[in-house]
């Protein structure tokens, strides 16, 4: 069975912090409510839904919905200094699943307590968290510093809100 992991990012490596056993509960259950609440239709993984990913620049998203959303995109992290913001995101938009979708379960509220702790730790050198959403192809276990581009994920929330990428 497939997994979702979180990883603590640092400049040239990750370290695993958890495991959460089948990653159906990470990226399928906010993706399908995403796509319900902005178009009002399912999520379709196959064939690829071109159409979904730009969806976090959409104003129907709270700034707590459209962080978790990219936290799900490949090589995307959650900066350190925002990782207590993230874990309350991730509670709201657990429940906010739980309520609106069929799912009757997710990771996230997890993933917000692993956050929490994460921002106690303190670490200087940990750059934030990052989340393989499925074992299956975890990018972040085939990162390669040297070649691969990371970003923070409220960066992005960041420029949206300054005014950026206004399609």
């Amino acid at each position: 069975m497939s997994s979702t992991s979180l990883y603590e990012v640092y400049r040239t490596t990750v370290t695993c912090l958890e495991e959460l056993r089948n990653s159906w509960g990470s990226a399928p259950p906010v993706w399908d409510y995403i796509s319900l609440k902005c178009r009002g239709k399912n999520f379709m993984m196959y064939p690829e839904d071109k159409e979904f990913w730009p969806l976090w620049k959409s104003d129907k998203l709270t700034k707590n919905e459209r962080a978790v959303l990219l936290s799900t995109y490949d090589n995307n992290f959650v900066e350190t200094g925002r990782l207590m913001e993230f874990s309350v995101a991730c509670k709201e938009v657990h429940d906010l699943i739980l309520k609106n979708t069929d799912m009757e379960w997710s990771h996230w509220e997890a993933i917000g307590m692993e956050a929490e702790k994460l921002s106690k730790k303190h670490d200087k050198r940990c750059l934030g968290l990052g989340i393989g959403c499925t074992s299956v192809c975890d990018l972040w276990e085939q990162w390669d510093y040297k070649k691969d581009n990371i970003d923070g994920v409220y960066s992005y929330v960041k420029y949206l809100a300054d005014g950026g990428y206004n399609d």
